[in-house]
């Protein structure tokens, strides 16, 4: 995921900065500049390049185990569903040329982190201070490009109510699209920012009465409900082997987007 969105400030303060450019720094009181060169740019970089390279290498083992309790810690031991269970499950079932589309929230962030691209241009998201409504268009566009390739969304319950009208375009066109929906009942991600900082929970509540069961259709577009890896498997290949668009509406706890979103 796109670290501009990584709360800087938090360590920046701590670290030397060395500025190279045309005019004086100009930062923050909190930032440590140790060491300004202020002047002609080209030579500066022609200079910096010259320069023998410092080796700071990772020895393999290391990176291994450095990702393995990363991603162990992406997925938290919970008694009901999971956002990172529901990506695992799209993950083993999307072939490996499959395109993923993805919507803004914390799932971003926690599909970011977890998610393996096997292939160039199969893992469509918005990075940088993005905005929501991006997932349902680009699964859009992804199928009407390659309809050869299947092509998933996932997208939140925020996020798909702010979109889901686009369903029906995908119904006109039938676009053998599967739409997974987290409903959690929240916009986790602001949800999480708030009570980081110390902030009650104002506005983020997207189903106050917690309805979890969906409709027999969005715009005609047929829509089941999941609650468990194995019915999403199910649903998911039943949908990506369909001749038009299927809405997956997964029930899930959002709980451990406490622990893995990253900000």
């Amino acid at each position: 995921y796109d670290t501009v969105e990584v709360e800087y400030e938090a360590w920046v303060g701590r670290v030397p900065v060395l500025h190279v450019g045309i005019e004086r720094a100009d930062v923050d009181a909190g930032v440590r500049v140790v060491h300004e060169v202020v002047g002609d740019l080209d030579a500066s970089i022609t200079r910096m390049a010259d320069l023998p390279v410092i080796r700071n290498d990772w020895p393999g083992q290391t990176v291994r185990q450095h990702r393995e309790l990363f991603q162990n810690a992406l997925r938290p031991a919970t008694a009901n569903f999971a956002p990172h269970q529901v990506i695992d499950v799209v993950r083993n079932v999307l072939p490996r040329k499959g395109v993923l589309a993805v919507d803004v929230g914390a799932h971003t962030h926690q599909i970011g982190s977890q998610w393996t691209a096997h292939a160039p241009a199969t893992f469509l998201v918005t990075n940088g201070w993005s905005s929501m409504g991006f997932g349902i268009p680009a699964a859009l566009a992804a199928k009407l490009a390659h309809p050869d390739l299947p092509v998933v969304c996932v997208l939140g319950d925020g996020c798909f109510q702010m979109t889901c009208g686009e369903v029906a375009a995908a119904r006109r066109q039938r676009l053998a699209i599967p739409f997974v929906v987290l409903n959690d009942r929240w916009l986790s991600l602001i949800k999480v920012k708030q009570e980081r900082q110390g902030l009650p929970s104002y506005g983020t509540e997207v189903s106050p009465d917690g309805c979890l069961i969906p409709p027999a259709h969005y715009f005609g577009v047929r829509a089941v409900g999941v609650d468990n890896s194995a019915g999403l498997e199910r649903e998911l290949c039943r949908a990506l082997s369909a001749d038009s668009p299927t809405i997956i509406e997964t029930a899930v706890d959002a709980a451990h987007y406490s622990q893995t979103v990253y900000d």
